[in-house]
């Protein structure tokens, strides 16, 4: 009777441990799923975006990340009080191998409003841009 005491108590052990692994494995995996990624929302592509393009003295952008931030037809407008330009995604990310940023350069958003529609967004985004020189003139982004 004692030998099989030992043994209930040796499965029950097993049985809560077992239940134990699966529970913390369970709630991992289910808090991997719920962790949205930055670039599943509006703001976190516009954050992630100002995090690629704000890079320190002698660094490089990562385009292909920008790249892969944004629909291949995306449009982008950069204006300041003097002028606009609208431009491609591929030529934006021409304008940004400029080697002017690789001076360093810091991007700070001042304020955006976001006008979406049925998985299609537009962004107008104010900011202050900061350069070796020093910060920079308000200027404002639209991306479509």
């Amino acid at each position: 009777m004692h030998k099989r005491s030992t043994y209930t108590t040796h499965n029950k052990m097993k049985y809560i441990l077992y239940t134990l692994l699966f529970l913390s494995l369970a709630i991992r995996v289910w808090a991997q799923d719920t962790a949205e990624a930055p670039e599943a929302s509006i703001d976190g592509i516009i954050d992630e975006l100002l995090d690629q393009i704000t890079i320190e003295q002698g660094e490089q952008m990562d385009t292909a990340a920008i790249r892969n931030l944004f629909h291949p037809a995306a449009i982008f407008t950069v204006a300041d009080p003097a002028q606009a330009e609208t431009v491609s995604l591929d030529e934006f990310l021409v304008l940004l191998k400029n080697p002017y940023y690789e001076q360093g350069y810091l991007e700070k958003e001042l304020h955006k409003v976001v006008d979406q529609y049925n998985g299609i967004a537009q962004v107008f985004q104010t900011f202050y841009g900061k350069d070796s020189e020093g910060w920079r003139k308000p200027a404002s982004i639209a991306i479509s």
